[in-house]
């Protein structure tokens, strides 16, 4: 516990908050730039946020543009440590009720940036090349306890650790996930050829397995970690091409300074070398810092692990599968509809999702089953107002995972109007994948 307290160069935190902020910015703005902002809150008639959690809506008219623009302020407020406590709550907030207000277009990057707002809140990065030093809101210091470094280096390890535990999966083994990309990608001028061959997908496959099981230890063991760099580079720029997986990649780039030894970030920062600090006395032990970090850190293993507690496969009922680092294992499609009965049974009307949402909640709830119960509830309560009371709704729903073929996802006979949501048990309505 000790180790935790002890006084280290502070040099890779402050790097890191730099390059968080420039992320947030780059995300956030993005998010603007693109329409994507506009295409997700605004356009879209219903909104999925998280079940228990309604009343958390997007601001009406153009709020959400304020919003994300506020945001990317934050972002450079950060990277640049001006009002940096301030800034950094007030953007964990804000991207906490972003990320809460819609979970159609769920992605591990907005989870991991969500877990980084947080705790960069109690890191202290400003106290060294920021504009609060700068102008006296604090005094600059070059030390930090050892805890702030290793929690960041904990946090974006783990992400790296348990997205290669997920690939040890027979789909991925038998690389059956992704197979749209490399179709898209054999169309490719020059390389196109190359993601038809069988090499190209057995070094995505077993190399990115690879990669995420070993990456972490290169990079902690000094005599492996100028490769693990290079190695980690090419490998996260590659991602960003070939899967467009947005500000991942350069987030997780960035976060290579974190394996490096402050002292020699120091010299690269600072153009200067490491004081000497072993002098320094360890800080009073914070016995309650350190049980929260432990705790943290056992929330963030089980988390990904959490998918043992349901019955089925994860990837197909996808019960446990968010905030558990399970990056591009599924390539799903489906169909789905809803069968409104009345409460005699007498058939009311078919209903077809896809003409009242946008395309993309389409997809994503064609193989979530807990949108789907939401969708089912915002349809009883649209047939209430319309005076039908006591509707029953059945789906009629079918997926495929990874090319197999279509299999009946929902079952047709369970009533989803009458089903009460648990949030930590398995729903028997879902149909059991076939191996």
């Amino acid at each position: 516990m000790e180790s935790l307290f002890k006084r280290i160069d502070n040099s890779g935190i402050v790097a890191f908050r730099i390059v968080f902020g420039i992320i947030i910015f780059i995300e956030t703005s993005g998010a603007l730039i693109t329409g994507w902002v506009y295409d997700i809150f605004i356009e879209p008639k219903y909104v999925f946020n998280y079940i228990s959690i309604e009343w958390l809506k997007p601001l009406q008219g153009n709020g959400m543009y304020f919003y994300y623009a506020t945001m990317a302020l934050l972002g450079l407020a950060i990277a640049s440590g001006l009002f940096y406590r301030l800034s950094s709550v007030l953007f964990a907030f804000m991207w906490w009720g972003s990320y809460l207000m819609q979970k159609a277009h769920y992605n591990n990057h907005y989870y991991l940036m969500l877990l980084l707002a947080f705790l960069l809140i109690f890191i202290p990065s400003h106290k060294r090349l920021s504009l609060d030093v700068k102008i006296g809101m604090v005094t600059e210091e070059k030390t930090c306890s050892a805890w702030c470094h290793y929690i960041l280096v904990f946090q974006i390890s783990i992400v790296f650790i348990f997205a290669g535990i997920a690939k040890v999966n027979p789909d991925w083994l038998a690389m059956k996930p992704l197979s749209y990309k490399f179709d898209e990608c054999s169309s490719w001028p020059t390389v196109g050829a190359l993601f038809r061959s069988d090499l190209m997908k057995y070094l995505i496959f077993y190399g990115g397995l690879c990669f995420d099981l070993f990456i972490v230890p290169l990079l902690l063991w000094s005599k492996t970690r100028k490769y693990a760099v290079v190695l980690a580079i090419f490998f996260n720029l590659f991602n960003a091409i070939v899967f467009q997986v947005g500000t991942f990649p350069f987030l997780m780039i960035g976060a290579l300074v974190l394996y490096f030894p402050p002292s020699a970030i120091t010299q690269i920062l600072f153009n200067t070398h490491t004081e000497n600090i072993s002098s320094l006395k360890v800080e009073e032990k914070g016995t309650a810092i350190a049980y929260i970090l432990m705790v943290y850190a056992l929330i963030q293993i089980y988390l990904p692990l959490r998918h043992w507690h349901y019955e089925g496969d994860v990837n197909w009922n996808e019960e446990g599968y968010s905030m558990a680092w399970r990056m591009m294992l599924n390539s799903k499609h489906g169909d789905l509809s809803f069968i409104i009965k009345d409460a005699k049974g007498r058939m009311l009307m078919h209903d077809y999702p896809q003409n009242k949402i946008s395309i993309g909640q389409y997809n994503s709830m064609c193989s979530d089953p807990d949108m789907i119960w939401q969708y089912v509830q915002y349809l009883k309560q649209e047939m209430e107002e319309k005076g039908e009371k006591s509707v029953q709704i059945f789906a009629d729903s079918h997926l495929s995972l990874n090319g197999r073929d279509l299999e009946v996802f929902i079952d047709p006979k369970a009533d989803l109007a009458q089903v009460t949501w648990h949030h930590f048990k398995h729903s028997d309505w879902i149909i059991p994948l076939r191996y």
